[in-house]
């Protein structure tokens, strides 16, 4: 079927809040906002798959009035959820993956039921509109840690930088001493982080790491995305020595060992094909603080076979750690993060960013990579001589079943060699350029 339009649902619900419960306004400290709605905007039938971003601007009394969407939820809505103490005339811009923009208004509707509205858009190249989607998110808990530096004017230090995102909306503070270290249900929190070397071209930067609370369902990674664009207006930069990392909670590790050496048999599988998705600085062994597992000291000298076997006869939570994670936590992959108090999985190799898409595709990653090896035999090997680029297929056609992410990675994976020559490289992807010498959002 050949598709002229997109027919989007527009609408807003409602829920009227009492009095002793509903937020006070932050415009005079004093009106309670009494009206709780969820601003939406829903692409019907296979819509979904040809709307990439939906912006909605609301009333000047928020702050921020903007709100920016990448990901739909469990729903297929793109969605802002808000109090008022009053209706408005909301703005709404949907683009579409043809790169169409359209404007759209909706009135707020301040009674039972909400309301809503059907609108249709054209595409300004019409065609099918069938492409991949993501699979649902796993029940699983996530978080994230992002390594960040920052223009040396562009914040007094981490108290002031707190201050200003929780300004605008972000609850987030400075961990100092041991709080630097603890999980928090909540908060985000900025620590300072000496591991992160400043560039060439900006020798004073202030080096930190942006962590996260812990996260779950898509309102999870709508936070991640909300607070990166709100970052990024104070001009952030990663260069190979930042990294981003994604813990997955993973509750009763000492009871679930067959699953976690199933997933670590999995990853050392396909370790070299997730290679293909990463940053020269982010493969194979190049990086000190995410060491290879395939050929680390303990799997090095093994072939495919023997790898594989290898890790699957790990009987308990110590041998695997000990096997698996060699130099400690810092692998591509850490296991040692099951022995905290809050355990979980911690994937270390994606380098830092700050664009809300790539993160957001990197944790449902890590997310379908956990639930998949718990549900799934446990792995046989490839033949010696396998490809990487076979891997790769074979990854998401046996492993990470999910469309939408294979598109996306096998789009990384070819646009990457491009990418890694843009800040001046003499030969693409050799790291030529220095450690640290090329401030660029991965």
């Amino acid at each position: 079927m050949v598709v002229h339009t997109v027919t989007l649902a527009v609408g807003n619900t409602y829920k009227r809040l009492r009095d002793d419960e509903a937020p006070l306004s932050k415009f005079d400290g004093s009106t309670p906002k009494v009206h709780k709605w969820d601003l939406f905007v829903q692409p019907l039938d296979e819509g979904v798959e040809a709307v990439s971003q939906v912006v909605f601007d609301l009333d000047p009394t928020f702050t921020p009035k903007v709100f920016t969407h990448l990901v739909a939820d469990e729903q297929g809505r793109f969605k802002t959820t808000q109090t008022s103490f009053g209706g408005f005339v909301a703005g709404i811009r949907v683009t579409l993956r043809d790169g169409s923009e359209h404007k759209l208004r909706h009135q707020l509707h301040l009674g039972p039921g909400g309301a809503q509205q059907t609108i249709e858009v054209p595409l300004s190249r019409p065609g099918r509109v069938v492409g991949p989607r993501y699979l649902p998110l796993p029940d699983l808990t996530f978080g994230v840690e992002f390594e960040l530096t920052l223009p040396p004017n562009a914040t007094r230090g981490l108290d002031d930088f707190a201050y200003e995102l929780r300004q605008r909306g972000v609850d987030i503070y400075a961990a100092w001493g041991t709080d630097r270290h603890a999980h928090s249900n909540t908060s985000w929190k900025l620590v300072s982080d000496s591991s992160v070397a400043c560039t060439v071209g900006q020798p004073d930067c202030v080096t930190l790491e942006l962590v996260s609370p812990i996260l779950r369902y898509s309102r999870g990674l709508e936070e991640i995305e909300r607070v990166l664009s709100l970052v990024q207006d104070y001009r952030p930069s990663v260069n190979s020595s930042a990294g981003f990392h994604v813990h997955v909670g993973f509750p009763n590790p000492e009871h679930r060992v067959d699953e976690l050496v199933k997933l670590a048999a999995t990853f050392a599988k396909f370790e070299d094909a997730i290679d293909l998705f990463m940053p020269a600085s982010r493969r194979d062994d190049t990086n000190r603080f995410c060491h290879t597992h395939r050929h680390s000291n303990t799997l090095g000298g093994c072939n495919n076979k023997e790898a594989n076997d290898y890790i699957l006869s790990c009987r308990n939570l110590d041998e695997l750690i000990g096997l698996f994670n060699p130099e400690g936590r810092y692998h591509k992959v850490n296991l040692t993060a099951l022995r905290s108090a809050s355990p979980t999985v911690e994937f270390r190799q994606h380098s830092s960013t700050t664009n809300g898409a790539k993160a957001v595709n990197w944790v449902r990653f890590c997310m379908q990579l956990v639930a998949s090896t718990s549900k799934l035999k446990p792995p046989g090997n490839f033949r010696d001589g396998a490809s990487a680029q076979e891997k790769l297929d074979r990854l998401f056609q046996w492993v990470v079943k999910d469309p939408k992410l294979h598109a996306h990675f096998a789009a990384r994976a070819a646009d990457l060699p491009r990418e890694l020559c843009s800040c001046g490289a003499s030969s693409c992807g050799s790291g030529d350029h220095g450690p640290f010498g090329c401030a660029k959002s991965w």
